[in-house]
């Protein structure tokens, strides 16, 4: 028995020897892989002329850095900037503050002369949410030691808020002052708030606990045969993740029922995902919702009228986006309006010629030079039946009696001539250029 044990747990042993030594191999190769991959990045931003954030990061610290440019940079930032202001800094990484702190070291300590730039930081460690970007909530401590010890600044602090309810900053006080005891948050304060009217509804709920599936079985169930015709595939997180929706969703519908204005509630979220899913829950129980995060920017009606704005200005012969600009609430167009100014158009230079141009309208762009190079007749009636051609002045048939006035060839747009000499034949006219019977 002693000894059977001992060799299980010796093959154990060996077993997650060889376990870490393949991970250490594969992670030696996706090191070597990213390397390469980096360095073709690199090469391509250097060939199109492109930079990055991180560039930007790395460029603004060697130049100001740099014992040679620094002097440079230091004086022309310091003619154009007075005054600094840096919101959120709680979500600043080490290499910004470095580059920062390279700057404003030449502000340390100075005396005589024109004002010092003026600092003002604000910030606050506990809400430090962007981790994934290298952020670095001690970096705000070095800066605060910083403008205090070497601008000579003040810290002014603020313990009291106006927004939340009391239950919400009776968990926070109770999470960060047992940080706090073990010296994690020195100095942190007790929080206060201005709202008190709400003191009876409560401001956190639990909500119930959503059992998840063993792994075992988990594992089973993805492995198991199922029709794939008739049975749809569950995967065990997304299961996972609809029942907390319909949690979320019943937590929504009792606040609704207890007299909570639908305005006050908001559903958040670390992803987009999971808002959907309570989107669907929330819907599935016909309560009213409004989900932002389904609309993007560019689908807005005020942004897709502002774009229609901004295409007419680049083209102005785009006839739906000037129709969408003047029907929008900017211009407050009617129907009966855009139909008064509309008209027709030269198909060759594309400008707009409106209905009171009388039976006979050429083509008239700018200036007597444009109307030399285009002099395509645009309307033609029984009034004026001469058609004249955009290759010339002159037309390209004299309309006789019997005949029609002329019309455009479809196919190359030359000016032609329908023939009506019978009430009961048709006749046709073929162009002079294309021969395109009408």
């Amino acid at each position: 028995g002693a000894a059977l044990r001992d060799a299980v747990a010796a093959l154990g042993e060996l077993d997650d020897a060889i376990a870490q030594h393949d991970a250490h191999r594969e992670h030696g190769a996706m090191v070597r892989l990213a390397r390469v991959l980096l360095a073709e990045y690199a090469a391509l931003k250097r060939r199109q002329g492109l930079v990055d954030m991180a560039d930007l990061e790395l460029v603004a610290l060697r130049l100001l850095s740099d014992p040679v440019l620094s002097g440079w940079v230091q004086e022309r930032l310091d003619t154009r900037l007075r005054h600094l202001l840096i919101d959120e800094f709680q979500d600043t990484s080490p290499l910004q503050w470095h580059a920062l702190q390279s700057w404003l070291a030449g502000y340390a300590g100075a005396g005589g002369g024109r004002e010092p730039l003026s600092v003002f930081v604000v910030g606050d460690p506990k809400q430090s949410i962007y981790r994934f970007r290298r952020a670095e909530p001690r970096v705000f401590d070095a800066a605060r030691t910083f403008v205090v010890e070497g601008l000579g600044g003040h810290v002014l602090a603020c313990d009291h808020t106006r927004r939340n309810a009391p239950a919400v900053l009776a968990v926070v006080n109770a999470v960060f002052e047992a940080e706090a005891a073990v010296g994690a948050f020195a100095g942190f304060r007790p929080h206060t708030t201005e709202v008190a009217g709400d003191a009876d509804l409560p401001a956190l709920q639990v909500l119930g606990r959503v059992e998840r599936t063993p792994r075992e079985r988990a594992a089973a169930a993805a492995t198991a045969w199922r029709p794939s015709l008739r049975v749809p595939r569950h995967d065990p997180e997304d299961v996972l993740r609809e029942r907390e929706a319909a949690l979320v969703a019943h937590a929504v519908q009792a606040l609704l029922a207890e007299g909570v204005p639908a305005g006050e509630v908001f559903v958040l979220a670390r992803k987009r995902a999971p808002l959907r899913l309570a989107a669907a829950a929330l819907q599935a129980r016909h309560v009213p919702f409004a989900a932002p995060e389904e609309t993007r920017l560019v689908d807005l009606v005020e942004v897709r009228d502002l774009l229609a704005v901004l295409d007419v200005l680049a083209s102005p012969g785009h006839d739906l986006a000037l129709a969408q600009a003047l029907k929008s609430p900017l211009f407050g167009a009617s129907d009966d309006e855009l139909l008064r100014r509309g008209g027709t158009r030269c198909s060759r230079c594309q400008p707009t010629h409106r209905p009171h141009c009388g039976a006979r309208a050429s083509c008239c762009r700018a200036g007597p030079r444009r109307r030399r190079r285009c002099r395509r007749t645009i309307c033609s009636t029984a009034s004026s039946p001469r058609a004249t051609c955009c290759r010339g002045s002159r037309p390209r048939c004299r309309p006789s009696a019997g005949r029609s006035p002329h019309t455009l060839c479809v196919r190359c747009s030359r000016s032609r001539c329908s023939s009506t000499a019978a009430a009961t034949r048709r006749s046709t006219a073929s162009c002079a250029r294309c021969g395109d019977a009408r």
